[in-house]
């Protein structure tokens, strides 16, 4: 076991080394940043809660964030959290995992653990660390079952696709014990810990719920649908194959959340993806509870992505975390030959996310993930981080806001703040006539000036002048490429 934990710690050492050096040199974006500015600008985890209502996250990051920003105002200390939390998923892994150490290692500079989970700050690494929680615990669970129902709870918090996990994870903590001789004596032995554990994961994931529901007047993600078509189907589908193939379109500049997969008719992908699901039950076949853990997981997150969101790679990418869940759990028995296939075909699908890590990786460091803390540098450099600023998107132009520490104003909403409020006061595409009206109001109350920061071209309002400052081009993401104005009352020539 000594052997286990120095391997754990030199491979979480490399990580950190890794990671750390991708983190400092990745510039956050607004999804990175709506989530620290709701914490910072909050004065009590209640207003926090109230400020978060139309996320549709539950709270468990953002209060994290609410108390370290209670000692700094700088956003960076959100990385720097975060970096530990992904060290952490990577130390768990590779000291209890059930597999060899190649496995172990490989699985730490993957494309979740090291890129998408790990150098991109958001709530999704908190998932991916309480999962690994579960399965570390698994093994005792005969005698651990509070434990098991709290990382549940506190899982169910982390986002929804987490939440979604939890309840997978619980039910299957229930199969188990109908199926299962062992748990079920294991229970009768300790009813009350077996009932407490039960009455911490159900309040735990009641209150997530209870959070993830938008408000009336929400305008983010609100309803859900039923798509019927053949295409969005195969598209859905598609999904698993590129959660379990991570393969970005390295021609495009803008390479995230692209899949070089996409370049393939909708069918195939499908098609792949039905195979990939009938060998995944295959390798688990013999370890009942992994199975059942896979066939839920799956169904439950595919049918999210059909009926309620279709998402990201970031978003897909539960459907890998789900199946190295059941390939630890089916792990931890059956016999030598199907632990060897299992452990085989792992090591495949991650020498794929490790091309991708190092792909993303590298382009990250190269090329600026957002201009916004370059468009912010500027500001700041200028003496202008005083003035009057604009947005002329909101949620394009939030994260200068947030690398500045200050509010901006959002012709959107009509409103000036920080974070972004999802709700129907906003105008997700302002019409021109409106958007110049709100704009002109605000140059004729700063005789001094407003700054603009645009994402796209500037529109020509009577009684603006705009006198262009600098342009910020490269961006990764692709809606996050900045120029900044200076607007005065005066006539837009012809």
């Amino acid at each position: 076991m000594e052997s286990r934990t120095r391997f754990a710690a030199l491979v979480t050492l490399a990580f950190l080394v890794i990671a750390g050096i991708g983190i400092a040199r990745h510039e956050m974006w607004r999804d990175e940043l709506q989530a620290w500015m709701l914490a910072a600008d909050s004065r009590s985890p209640a207003e926090l809660l109230h400020n978060m209502r139309y996320e549709g996250h539950p709270a468990l990051w953002h209060l994290l964030l609410w108390g370290i920003s209670r000692w700094t105002r700088n956003p960076e200390a959100m990385q720097v959290l975060h970096l530990g939390i992904a060290a952490a998923s990577v130390f768990l892994f590779a000291r209890w995992a059930p597999f060899p150490p190649r496995v172990r290692a490989l699985f730490a500079f993957g494309y979740f653990p090291l890129y998408e989970y790990g150098v991109v700050s958001r709530n999704y690494a908190l998932g991916l660390l309480l999962v690994l929680a579960f399965c570390a615990l698994y093994p005792a669970r005969f005698r651990r079952l509070l434990p098991l129902g709290a990382v549940l709870a506190l899982l169910a918090n982390s986002n929804p696709y987490a939440w979604i996990l939890a309840v997978v994870l619980a039910a299957t903590l229930v199969y188990e014990g109908v199926a299962s001789e062992g748990l079920r004596r294991a229970v009768a032995a300790r009813p009350w810990d077996a009932a407490l554990a039960a009455l911490v994961f159900g309040a735990g994931a009641a209150v997530a719920a209870i959070q993830m529901i938008p408000p009336p007047d929400g305008g983010y993600a609100t309803s859900w649908w039923l798509r019927l078509g053949a295409e969005e189907a195969y598209m859905t589908l598609a999904t698993l194959v590129h959660a379990y193939l991570p393969l970005p379109d390295a021609g495009d500049y803008a390479a995230w959340n692209t899949s070089f997969l996409w370049s393939f008719s909708y069918w195939i992908s499908a098609l792949a993806a039905l195979v990939l699901v009938a060998l995944a039950v295959r390798l688990l076949r013999g370890a009942r509870p992994a199975v059942f853990l896979y066939a839920a997981g799956t169904a439950a997150l595919l049918g999210f992505t059909y009926f309620k969101y279709f998402g990201s790679l970031r978003h897909h990418g539960h459907h890998f975390v789900l199946l190295t869940a059941c390939l630890w759990l089916a792990g931890e028995g059956g016999e030598e030959r199907a632990r060897s296939r299992r452990e085989a075909w792992l090591t495949g699908l991650l020498l794929v996310h490790l091309i991708g890590a190092v792909t993303l990786y590298a382009l990250d460091l190269a090329l600026p993930f957002s201009a916004a803390k370059a468009t912010a540098e500027f500001i700041a450099r200028q003496g202008l981080a005083g003035m009057p600023i604009a947005g002329k998107q909101d949620y394009g132009a939030s994260p200068v806001g947030g690398y500045l520490q200050r509010a901006l104003y959002y012709p959107n909403s009509g409103k000036t703040g920080t974070f972004i409020l999802w709700n129907r006061e906003r105008v997700e595409r302002l019409p021109e006539e409106a958007y110049c009206r709100r704009l002109q109001d605000q140059v004729g109350r700063h005789p001094g000036g407003v700054l603009l920061v645009s994402t796209g071209p500037l529109p020509a309002c009577p009684a603006v002048r705009s006198a262009l400052l600098a342009r910020f081009p490269l961006s990764m993401v692709a809606d996050e490429r900045y120029s900044v104005f200076l607007l005065r009352r005066g006539i837009h020539p012809a």
